[in-house]
């Protein structure tokens, strides 16, 4: 609007001019006229570059103010994005602990499980063992299926090794053998067996006995007046039979002998004797010469042991008196009492001392 104004000025100025040209020349006219339109459209036309360089300026401002703002902004929306970033690297972060914390928490129980089942393990291991130890050696059977299992000098037994995990048995005719497998505290069975197939028609309870050997699954050990016992049951947990043997396991070994009937013997003399009891034998020295003998124990009576066929050569010495004495004296015992590991007494059926033995080094 401003600039339409000042060109309605200037024609208006025109106006009057060209009036006026009557009374001027026409050159002076145009030079005037020309002065002043030039003056004119000059300060039209400076006021117009100023204000363009006033809208250049202003635009400008503008403009910077608007990279300023958007600046700003952005700086505001990365900051707020930064915040963010290190809200959810905090998140990020615990996130991974907790899995961390989890695993060890994981680790550490598996730790104290695997820990448990090596202890259970070796308590179980130990129990076996412990069992395993207490089965090794003779038993021999008591009775089976309810009925007494005859026999003295030929009586049905089994024998376990508890080095092997085998066992042998005679059942009164046949010989059998195989595994034997502990399970816990009470299970047993028989496994992997093998026999002889002979046939006894007079020893009808031998079938009953390889019955009972198949068909035991548990087993119980008690003590019963310094005798062991074991009750054998099938699987409905019924008692099938028992064995029995003496516990006399700690008479095997060497001894010295110290008293032979209340009489004392000096150790430079003392003879010595070697008890071998799974072998059934008994060797040593008596004083004057080696002699040999066999073992045997009575299954019907309890402590029983017995030294049958003693041979000795008929050389003579200074000792000969002591030799005599503990030769008889052995064939006339029929049980003995341990009193610990370190002594023995044999004694008489009626349980007089006879023989005082004592644990050499």
């Amino acid at each position: 609007m401003e600039k339409l104004r000042k060109y309605m000025r200037v024609f208006k100025f025109i106006l009057i001019a060209g009036v006026m040209c009557g009374m001027a020349s026409c050159a002076s006219f145009k030079e005037m006229v020309g002065d002043r339109f030039s003056s004119v459209t000059s300060s039209i036309s400076r006021k117009g570059d100023q204000n363009k360089d006033t809208t250049k300026e202003s635009g400008s401002s503008r403009a910077m103010q608007r990279f300023f703002n958007k600046k700003n902004k952005k700086s505001g929306d990365q900051k707020k994005r930064d915040a963010e970033a290190r809200q959810i690297a905090a998140v990020a972060a615990v996130s991974a602990d907790e899995p961390q914390v989890a695993a060890t928490d994981s680790l550490s129980q598996a730790k104290a499980t695997d820990t448990v089942r090596s202890e259970a393990d070796l308590a179980r291991k130990a129990e076996y063992n412990a069992i395993s130890e207490h089965l090794n050696g003779e038993w021999m059977f008591d009775n089976a299926y309810g009925k007494v299992v005859p026999g003295e000098d030929d009586r049905p037994s089994i024998y376990f090794d508890a080095v092997k995990k085998r066992f042998y048995s005679y059942n009164g005719c046949n010989y059998i053998n195989g595994d034997y497998v502990i399970d816990g505290s009470d299970r047993l069975r028989f496994d992997d067996l093998v026999s002889t197939q002979e046939y006894c028609a007079d020893k009808p309870e031998s079938a009953e006995l390889s019955a009972l050997i198949k068909q035991t699954r548990y087993f119980k050990l008690t003590t019963l007046r310094k005798e062991e016992y074991i009750e054998l049951m099938n699987e409905q947990h019924r008692k099938i039979g028992t064995l029995h043997r003496h516990c006399l396991e700690s008479l095997n070994g060497m001894w010295e002998v110290a008293e032979i009937r209340g009489q004392k013997i000096g150790r430079d003399v003392a003879p010595t004797i070697v008890i071998d009891l799974p072998e059934k034998r008994v060797h040593g020295h008596s004083g004057c010469n080696l002699f040999t003998g066999s073992i045997y124990q009575d299954p019907d009576k309890e402590l029983s042991v017995q030294f049958q066929g003693m041979r000795v050569p008929k050389s003579k010495c200074s000792n000969i008196g002591i030799q005599t004495s503990l030769l008889v004296a052995l064939e006339q015992v029929e049980q003995a009492h341990l009193d610990g590991d370190l002594r023995a007494v044999l004694c008489d059926e009626e349980g007089n001392p006879l023989v005082v033995l004592v644990r050499t080094e």
